[in-house]
């Protein structure tokens, strides 16, 4: 059995916290910044165009920062028929303000507020981390939301905007 030498041994600790620092690194800085644009599109019917609806979940305002400012960027270029803010859109009271400001940012559509997200989910959707789903209530999108609460950090889930096209 080869025994590792201290050289080695101290060059693998600092590669792995020179690793952990990268990772944390672009969890705290670069991913909760990078807002995509989720599109999904269903067919209703509608004849002569296509009804857009933006919807943006947790968004947990408590200023106008940079992700606040790319999220106002992708809607006037989505150009939305309806916004809908989902669930947690302020981190606490003193954050109305900002959510003044950012309502008074969004485009020109119909917005509406809907209140905590426990009430729109089913209550066993628990596995349903991100994404669409086929469940047996019918398709489901959870929505990676927008902002961060506690800790301001997102790895492998960059802040979304669920753009719904209804043809």
């Amino acid at each position: 059995m080869a025994h590792t030498t201290k050289p080695q041994r101290s060059f693998w600790k600092w590669a792995i916290a020179f690793a952990m620092a990268l990772l944390l690194g672009y969890g705290f800085i670069i991913e909760p910044r990078w807002v995509v644009v989720t599109p999904l599109q269903k067919q209703v019917g509608l004849k002569g165009g296509t009804f857009k609806i933006a919807q943006l979940s947790d968004l947990h305002l408590s200023g106008m920062g940079s992700v606040e400012e790319a999220t106002l960027n992708h809607l006037k270029a989505l150009q939305p028929d309806l916004i809908l803010l989902t669930g947690d859109v302020i981190g606490d009271r003193h954050a109305l303000p900002a959510l003044e400001d950012f309502l008074k940012s969004l485009p020109n559509a119909i917005k509406v507020a809907i209140g905590k997200h426990e009430l729109f989910t089913p209550r066993s959707s628990g596995r349903y981390v991100a994404g669409s789903y086929q469940t047996a209530w019918g398709n489901l999108h959870v929505s990676r939301g927008i902002g961060t609460s506690m800790i301001p950090l997102r790895i492998g889930a960059r802040p979304e905007i669920v753009l719904l096209e209804l043809k």
